[in-house]
């Protein structure tokens, strides 16, 4: 299993944000969003990981999305109110980084 790397990840940040405390925070939940990862797809039969660098909302936030799936169960009617399906995911975040208050915050 592969998933975006913590260089790749944090390269995706823009250069301003680019500091000391921003690459240790990051690094910190990083590191506990990969553990959560590989626990999960370990539970799979079939699995799919998703994870994404920051995209800018076009607001106050940078969001990184991320999921794990079982392709192996079977796809119907389940959406979330982003409208994504997620009938197969076992666990799915969005990292947030606040570019007014320089924080990253873990949602799941």
């Amino acid at each position: 299993m592969e998933i975006l790397s913590f260089t790749e990840l944090y390269d995706t940040l823009p250069a301003q944000y680019h500091t000391e405390k921003a690459e240790k925070d990051l690094r910190e939940k990083y590191e506990m969003l990969s553990g959560w990862i590989e626990r999960d797809a370990k539970q799979a039969k079939e699995p799919r990981v998703e994870f994404s660098g920051f995209q800018d909302t076009g607001g106050y936030q940078l969001i990184s999305n991320g999921s794990v799936s079982d392709t192996s169960i079977p796809w119907r009617d389940s959406y979330n109110w982003h409208l994504q399906n997620t009938s197969q995911w076992l666990f799915a975040f969005g990292l947030v980084f606040d570019k007014e208050r320089l924080e990253f915050s873990i949602h799941t």
